[in-house]
């Protein structure tokens, strides 16, 4: 299953969608190209599990828009390749609960996430962990420009499931 916003499955993501949506933001399924992505102060893309790899010209694009002011929050190995990042797949299948490495406003409210690490992050790009254990990070953090990415591991925490585990909702 894909964590896409239409399905209302386990791993689907409809109810974030709709939680956000019902909270006041602005949504939007979107499905053009990432150089035609509104005023980059007021949106954040999330890219969950993307399919394929990007472009050259998308992740020029997407770089273009963080340094803007854009955030991006993209999870999985593939949504890695978006960040100009790398991300070492795991074999994990359930989610598990990480707790936060670093002090920031993500993990005062949230100090402890249930994710699947189906991947850690292993770039040579700078990032902050977020959470994480011994065996590496699952959730990172990078400035670009006056934006910023974030990366997770997993779509755990906003799939339908994985949005009422502990900590998961104030990760979100």
């Amino acid at each position: 299953d894909a964590p896409t916003t239409y399905s209302a499955r386990s791993k689907g993501a409809k109810a974030a969608y709709l939680l956000l949506k019902a909270s006041g933001y602005r949504t939007d399924r979107w499905e053009r190209p990432p150089a035609d992505l509104p005023d980059p102060a007021t949106t954040t893309l999330i890219l969950a599990e993307p399919i394929g790899s990007p472009k050259h010209d998308d992740r020029v694009a997407l770089q273009a828009f963080m340094a803007r002011g854009g955030r991006v929050i993209a999870t999985g190995v593939s949504g890695s390749l978006f960040l100009s990042g790398s991300a070492e797949p795991q074999l994990a299948s359930v989610p598990v609960a990480m707790s936060a490495v670093a002090p920031s406003p993500i993990t005062r409210a949230a100090p402890v996430i249930a994710i699947t690490p189906q991947a850690r992050w292993m770039s040579s790009a700078f990032a902050v962990p977020l959470y994480g254990d011994e065996r590496g990070a699952v959730v990172v953090k990078s400035s670009f420009g006056r934006g910023e990415a974030i990366w997770w591991a997993d779509a755990t925490p906003l799939s339908n499931a994985g949005l009422r585990d502990p900590g998961n909702l104030e990760f979100f």
